[in-house]
């Protein structure tokens, strides 16, 4: 099972064993069938050339802390606030992210699921990473 298995559940992947080129025509074949791929392995050159084609890709809920940060300005002067979001304000945030204002209980359940899945798989990697104490 690969990483991205083990985080994201099953991930699809149209032409595991195809060029660059491959995965790209399958993305454009497959386009809004529901089996699009969800990975691609391509080469930086089809990358580079295919940009319009990727989503950016988003890593909130794996931060350890979510700020808000927002400007207002007032005759002469521009202020800039840092806000460190709880956990709901997080929530509300990735919601948000996800999938717009107004966010719906859908977003925020995914938001949610999203934050608990990062938090077992980084708690996994520190387990896995801790060296392995023996007595003498």
């Amino acid at each position: 099972m690969s990483p991205a298995d083990q985080f994201f559940g099953k991930v699809s992947s149209a032409q595991p064993d195809g060029s660059s080129q491959d995965e790209i025509n399958a993305v454009n074949q497959l386009k809004g069938s529901g089996r699009q791929p969800d990975v691609l392995d391509v080469g930086l050159a089809v990358a580079l050339a295919n940009t319009k084609l990727f989503a950016p890709y988003q890593v909130a809920s794996f931060g350890d802390a979510h700020y808000a940060i927002a400007k207002s300005f007032s005759a002469d002067r521009t202020r800039t606030s840092i806000l460190l979001l709880n956990d709901e304000q997080r929530n509300e945030e990735l919601a948000a992210m996800l999938d717009g204002v107004p966010v719906s209980d859908h977003s925020r359940r995914s938001a949610q699921e999203m934050i608990e899945r990062a938090r077992a798989f980084k708690l996994q990697a520190r387990q896995e990473a801790l060296p392995l104490l023996v007595n003498s």
